[in-house]
This record gives C-alpha cells, structure tokens and sequence, in this order.
C-alpha cells in the first residue's frame, strides 16, 4: 500500500474493499479438459464513501501478479472479497521564530570588540525537521532543502555576522538557540544590514515561496559628548567673556565664574580649610553610551598635583541623550593660588601626543584662591607695643561716666561676622549700640548674664560698623585704676583674634571742673585724621608716646 498526499490530510479508519480474482481460459486443442487455471489476481479497491474528517479517499491499489506463459486473454472470476481500514495523517513541519523577523543589534559604539544576541528555532509541529541557514542571493532560485546540502561546518558567517548553528535538527517540541555574533571591523561609522534564509524541511510552500527571510541589523556610531555647548556644561555658574574684567566689578559674587577667552574656571571667595564644589554638566547627544575617564593634571611639568582640588569620581558612563555631572571639590589650605587643568577624555577615542600624554576631548583650566574674613580697626587709633589697639579714658569722677568709639570696617573680599568678648572683672565697662552706625540692624548686643558673647555684629564687604564702649566706675569702689580687654574674633578666620585693651581710672575731689578734654583724647582724635598710629604705655593713662 503506497501512501503519496499531495497537502496536508488526516484519514481515520478509510475503509478499503480487497477483491480477489482468478482467470480462467480454454484450453487449447487436443486437450480433454475443458479448461486451465493461467493467471490469478489480487484487486484492492477503496469505498467511494465519504470518510470522517471530511476528506475522501483516493484510489489505493496494490497489484500482485504471477505470469506463467502467454496464453489467450483470461476470464476473470471472484473468488473472495474482504474489507479493510486503515488511517493515515500528513502535515506540513510547523515552526516559530523568535524573533520573528530579524535580530537588531541596535546601536554600537566605535571599537567594540563584539557582541551576541540570539534567536530561537521553535518545532511546534509532530515530526522533527531540520534546518539550514545559508545566504539569501536574490538572484538564485529557491531551492528544495536537501541533506545532501547540509554544510560541514556549523559556523557561517555573512558580512560583520557570524550565525551558529548554521544547521541542526529539532525534535517535536524542542528549539535550538541560533547566536549571531557582531564584529564590526570599520574604521568610520556606518550601517550593517545582511539577509539570510532559513530553509526548514517540509515545510509549507505556499507561505513560504522564497524561503524564509530574515535580517540582521547594527549600526556603528562613534562615541563623543558635547564640546561646543559652553552655556550647558557650566549652567549652574557665571559665564563671561573676560574674567580680568569681571574681577573688578564683583568682587563680592561667591561660587564660580567661567572666561571664554582664558578658558578658565574660577572658584570664587572661598574661605580657607572650607571645601566648595562645582558641578559641570557632560552631555552625550548620541544614540550609543559614552564612557569618559575625569582627570586633574598639573598647568605645567614642573608643578605637581594640587591636593587642594578633588573629583567626586574618575570614570562614568553616560547613557544616550543623557548628561552626567561632573563635580570638583576645591578646599584651599591657606591664603594663596591654586590651579589644575580638568580633563574629560572619551573611553576609545583619545589621542596620545607627542609628550606621550592621552590628548582630552574637553579640558579647560580650574583655577582658585584661599580667603579669609577680615575686620580691621578704624578706631581707636593708639596701639601699644605689642600693637594691640588700646581706649584710653580720661580720669573720670566717681558717679560719673565716658564713652568712646570703637569703629570698625570689612577691608576683605568676604562677608565677615565678629564676635565681641567682653573680659572686665570689675564690671565698669560695657557695650553699646553708637548713633553713628548706618546699620544698626547688623549689630546684636547681648545679655551678658546670658550668653558669652557681648555682642555679634554682620560685615558686608566694605562696611563699617561703629560701638560705643561706656566706662562707668563704681563709687563702692573708691578710685582706683581699671584694666579690661575687648576681644573681637573674626568668625571662620582663626588668626583674626583682637585684643583692644580698655584703660579708666576714677577719682574723689572736693571740686570738680567740667567740660575741660584731656590731651589724651585731642591726640587721638589729630591722630585719627592724619592716618598716624599713638603708642601709649600700658601703665599709665596719663603718659603719651609717639
């Protein structure tokens, strides 16, 4: 029984008729018998029924003869008939892709190496089946799969892709992973696009006339970040295009300032042992990640690394249409200039110079300087020999009281706050607010029974404050002589610490004369507006030295 289905079919139990035949002649002359068995024949017929399922069965035949001699054309005559059933089933291989269309790389960065996707070969059908991938060559014919054409090694390679397995057999229900590995070998950026065909046995012809299609797809990009942006990489900061010119109109702008023409980045008003921090902005405008390398290096051979500035991180990835900050921390140690080149160098694509050293895609020099707050005494002008600045009062009546002026200025390039101690053991002297001071708000006169400080008072740049420090002895007392110090600390400025030494004395008398001035405080005042300094002796207040 010979089974030839031309498309898929599913017969269950076709009954078929198997007649069996026997042919008789006569015999020839001169015989007594009257006839001879010559031939006997076997004829298999199928019902012209219709079968379950739809289908019908075709002609199925299968013929058995037994020739002995030529004789005369035979009679036939039944002899048996019996009836048979039999089911077959045929059906195309059936088959899923995953991806179903093509493997896409997608983007890939200039000098990489390689990389491997896969796509898996499902067998969804009920017989196994094998399969052969080869080139698509629009101009051949397809071809039937044959075994024969199998090649003999499991690696094929089209284009920058390499296809493995090229060939193999799946089961009912098994898969096969297919790795495609990319090598891009290209100097300049551009497109990879191959097809291949994939020819799986007994499957359909009529979805899949040409075979089955597929493609495989990368692109080439070189990797780089945005250099021409100036505005974007220092968003956060000033921007100008001279920083000479600006460094005399704003003295008093903190934070960071960049030139265009010096290609410099300047830290701005930064007090000592304080850490300020920049962050600059790398953008990457490309379709691929960017990996950068971040690096500090001395403005020239001979210096050497400045630990005064820092990077938060030496490597990162930038992912595509994205931007990464980069930050630097600047934490000047003492009252002087630093400076460092910045450099941001794209992973694979720098140059090395002619000095051996990796040329940076992006680089621009960070420059910064140590301050510190500064108050400087206006008055009083007398110092003594350790050029402390002293307040001398004049010989005051029990009962009575004096005052002076203590005027103060910012002379820095920073805000400044000060802190007045107040060290009197006798308790005949203290502070107040002066009618001269512009500012009032900024001086705080404090509760002395509550806080150690006499008094807190606020500098901006260029600004004078003035005191009024009050002399007042006590008459429980009797006259003595009175010694105290005021000092003023400079906050965030620890060698600012100053000492103004305050100086009374008291006295009884029968008679008093008023309104007479000391030649101490006419020395002080001529002294104040020729710019000159009065040396006084410690120990007494009625003794001047010049």
């Amino acid at each position: 029984i010979v089974f030839k289905p031309t498309t898929e079919i599913h017969l269950r139990e076709a009954e078929i008729i198997v007649v069996s035949v026997i042919n008789v002649a006569p015999s020839p002359k001169g015989t007594e018998s009257g006839g001879q068995l010559n031939q006997s024949t076997t004829h298999i017929g199928a019902s012209q029924s219709t079968l379950k399922g739809g289908s019908e069965a075709g002609a199925i035949r299968n013929v058995i003869t037994n020739q002995q001699q030529p004789v005369a054309p035979p009679v036939e005559e039944e002899v048996a008939r019996i009836r048979l059933k039999i089911s077959a089933k045929a059906t195309y291989s059936k088959f899923v892709l995953m991806p179903e269309k093509e493997v896409n790389f997608g983007p890939m960065p200039m000098g990489t190496s390689r990389r491997i996707e896969k796509f898996i070969i499902e067998n969804h059908g009920e017989h196994d089946f094998k399969y052969i991938i080869s080139k698509y060559q629009r101009e051949a014919s397809p071809q039937k799969l044959n075994i024969k054409d199998v090649p003999t090694q499991g690696r094929l390679q089209v284009g920058p892709f390499i296809i493995s397995p090229a060939f193999a057999m799946i089961m009912p229900g098994g898969n096969t992973t297919v790795s495609v590995e990319c090598i891009p070998e290209s100097d300049v950026p551009r497109k990879f696009e191959e097809e291949i065909q994939i020819e799986i046995a007994d499957k359909n012809p009529s979805e899949y006339p040409q075979g089955l299609l597929y493609k495989l797809k990368s692109e080439l990009i070189v990797p780089q970040i945005d250099t021409s942006d100036i505005s974007s990489i220092f968003e956060e900061h000033r921007i100008v295009r001279n920083l000479s010119s600006f460094q005399n109109i704003a003295d008093s702008v903190t934070g960071g300032v960049y030139g265009e023409e010096e290609r410099r980045f300047q830290f701005r008003n930064v007090i000592v042992s304080r850490t300020s921090k920049a962050r600059f902005k790398i953008a990457n405008s490309q379709k691929v990640p960017v990996d950068i390398t971040l690096a500090l290096r001395p403005t020239s051979k001979g210096q050497r690394i400045v630990e005064a500035f820092e990077l938060d991180a030496n490597r990162a990835q930038i992912p595509p249409y994205s931007s990464y900050y980069a930050v630097v921390s600047f934490t000047p140690t003492s009252m002087q200039s630093y400076s460092a080149i910045f450099d941001v160098i794209v992973d694979g694509q720098a140059k090395s110079t002619k000095d051996t050293r990796v040329a940076p895609n992006f680089s621009f020099e960070i420059h910064g300087e140590g301050h510190l707050p500064r108050v400087t005494i206006l008055r009083p002008a007398i110092r003594n020999k350790k050029a402390q600045a002293m307040m001398i009062f004049n010989k005051l009546l029990l009962g009575r009281q004096a005052t002076q002026q203590l005027l103060l200025v910012n002379d820095g390039v920073l805000p400044a706050k000060v802190d007045f101690y107040l060290h009197d053991v006798e308790n005949v002297f203290s502070i107040e607010t002066s009618n001269e001071n512009p500012h009032p708000e900024h001086l705080v006169i404090n509760d002395m029974t509550r806080k150690a400080t006499a008094a807190s008072a606020i500098f901006e740049l260029g600004q004078k404050i003035a005191l009024d420090v009050l002399f007042k002895p006590k008459t429980t007392q009797g006259p003595q002589r009175y010694e105290a110090a005021l000092r003023l600390v400079v906050v965030d400025n620890q060698y600012e610490d100053t000492i103004v030494q305050l100086i009374g004395e008291s006295y009884t008398d029968d008679i008093t004369l008023d309104n007479i001035h000391g030649f101490v405080m006419a020395d002080e005042t001529s002294a104040i507006e020729s710019g000159q300094q009065t040396i006084v002796e410690e120990d007494a207040p009625g003794k001047v030295i010049r």
